[in-house]
């Protein structure tokens, strides 16, 4: 067999890709923005190659719409996308703690509690990095997938961080999100946290299965309400209590 030669460490269509998704996420590339794959070249200074390998991963994580024969577009969220990013996120990560608490190694535990004193001495004095405190909470959320070891469930959950990160800003970014949510999302991370030190897995499953679900229903409220502050339009108001049926 002839030798295969050295792996490229990093491949540049994957930088490519995660500087795109991470305009996207953020809203620098707003919603319904058309991606031109000469300009998005130019501007990055690379060859139209990596561009389009970014496209293909950006459309296959549900970042765009796209298919052969027109421009890539920034994909509109859409109530569907909202429900069954929450719903895999209910059912898997209480699952990622459970396995978490199993782990022998509890090095994990200690970093999370450092970065979630941080936060908390941030809100505190008032003085809230908005993109420091969305990666902070996706970091949170992530430390139990990566504590876990379980290779199968982190494949399953890679593909969703980057929707998450777009939720988390499009939450901040909201004027009608419910007052108080990020000082109480913070104190839910606090709770969720002493009860994985203090090895209650069942307790911790409960409140992060809360957390998520409120983090979705208030969401869904601020993007699908009527004109009024806090009043869900029809089609929100049935879907919530569908959701909350099947719960």
């Amino acid at each position: 067999m002839a030798p295969l030669g050295p792996v490229p460490v990093r491949r540049l269509g994957d930088t490519v890709y995660e500087t795109l998704a991470e305009a996207i996420a953020s809203g620098q590339l707003p919603e319904g923005a058309k991606l031109f794959e000469d300009e998005i070249a130019r501007q990055m200074g690379v060859s139209r190659t990596p561009v389009r390998e970014a496209f293909r991963q950006l459309a296959k994580t549900g970042l765009v719409d796209a298919d052969l024969y027109r421009t890539p577009v920034v994909r509109h969220l859409r109530r569907q996308d909202i429900d069954e990013i929450y719903e895999l996120r209910e059912a898997l990560e209480p699952l990622a703690l459970r396995l978490a608490l199993r782990n022998p190694e509890t090095s994990w535990l200690h970093d999370l509690e450092a970065k979630q004193r941080a936060v908390e001495q941030e809100y505190a004095r008032g003085a809230v990095d908005i993109t420091a405190s969305v990666h902070y909470n996706e970091l949170f959320h992530r430390a139990f997938v990566t504590a876990s070891r379980h290779q199968r469930l982190a494949n399953i959950m890679d593909p969703l961080w980057i929707q998450v990160l777009r939720l988390s800003f499009l939450s901040h970014q909201l004027e009608r999100l419910p007052a108080g949510r990020l000082p109480r999302a913070v104190a839910e991370h606090r709770a969720i946290l002493d009860a994985a030190r203090e090895g209650d897995g069942e307790r911790g499953e409960a409140l992060l299965r809360r957390h998520v679900r409120q983090g979705h229903d208030d969401l869904v409220l601020s993007l699908f309400s009527s004109d009024t502050p806090g009043a869900p339009d029809a089609a929100a108001a049935q879907s919530l209590s569908q959701r909350e049926e099947r719960l």
